[in-house]
């Protein structure tokens, strides 16, 4: 690996840390290059370039990650990101199949079968991430 691509992958370590610390809802597309987060203004999902650190919104926000650690970020917006639901429902139906039926398992239950539709509905509006 070259001395650039070693710097170009450092930076991306630097801008996920941020999200990360930050606990900002990311989800990060190595191979693209790309880094998806809510935005500020309008809530939907944009896209970063982890190189440049740019991004842009269709509703006109933009900016790069000075523009981001100048900003207050809500920590009421999220991002969905489906392998976060699909690795918190299997452990929902983990342990379920622990334990037996209870109250406490129906409300564990209740909560998966929501997630588990939600995660249906992500994939029918959206399509697979590999089909990109």
């Amino acid at each position: 690996m070259g001395k650039g691509n070693l710097m170009v992958k450092g930076q991306e370590y630097v801008v996920l840390a941020f999200f990360k610390e930050k606990k900002i809802d990311y989800i990060y597309y190595e191979q693209d290059k790309l880094i998806a987060f809510p935005c500020l203004n309008c809530q939907q999902k944009l896209n970063m370039c982890s190189i440049t650190t740019f991004f842009s919104c269709a509703c006109g926000y933009e900016g790069n990650l000075i523009s981001l650690i100048k900003s207050s970020f809500p920590k009421d917006i999220r991002l969905y990101n489906p392998k976060k639901e699909k690795k918190e429902i299997n452990k929902m139906l983990n342990k379920l199949s622990i334990k037996s039926l209870s109250d406490c398992n129906k409300k564990t239950i209740d909560k998966a079968i929501i997630k588990i539709n939600n995660l249906i509905e992500y994939y029918e509006k959206n399509g697979s991430p590999n089909n990109k």
